[in-house]
């Protein structure tokens, strides 16, 4: 049976907002804001939020199959997280296609390298593996390909084994 996320996108997206991390991070850092880098504010939580969205699908894809279950709830984790305010706006519906040309063209160590290296936020990166994570566990079985992407996310992304193992059992749970 798959994990229906209706019931669970709330616990699955703790935290605050895309744009919020995001802000947080650059005061944290100092710096007077993204517009500073030439970048507005929105446009950078558009691009972080494509770039969550993009680790979803490239831990679906990692197993060399995308199951129709990952790819429904990719696009409707997109949604709902940014009809709450998570993410920022994106067509998810337009967004696959797009994602799928990326990953044929550049190739998935690529893709995921972009990506990855788009989430500066480290709520932004924990939101982005918890999500990675629950498109692992949809099916409620996890592929070796899968864990093991999971487990270079989590070190990409700095995180300590135990609070990404935290998160695993968490994702599970829900």
């Amino acid at each position: 049976v798959a994990m229906a996320l209706d019931d669970k996108l709330g616990e699955l997206a703790t935290g605050m907002s895309v744009s919020d991390a995001i802000e947080s991070y650059l005061a944290r850092l100092g710096d007077a804001g993204a517009a500073d880098s030439g970048v507005s504010a929105e446009a950078a939580a558009r691009a972080q939020s494509e770039a969550v969205a993009e680790i979803m699908f490239l831990v679906a894809a990692v197993d060399g199959e995308i199951a129709d279950v990952e790819i429904d709830l990719l696009k409707k984790s997109v949604l709902d997280l940014s009809a709450i305010g998570v993410l920022a706006a994106i067509d998810a519906e337009a967004l696959v296609p797009t994602l799928a040309d990326r990953l044929a063209t550049e190739g998935w160590s690529a893709r995921m390298h972009a990506a990855t290296d788009a989430l500066t936020a480290p709520d932004v990166r924990r939101l982005a593996y918890r999500l990675g994570a629950g498109v692992a566990f949809v099916d409620d079985r996890v592929e070796a390909a899968e864990a093991a992407a999971l487990d270079s996310l989590a070190k990409t992304f700095g995180l300590a084994d135990d609070e990404a193992h935290a998160i695993l059992v968490e994702v599970q749970k829900t």
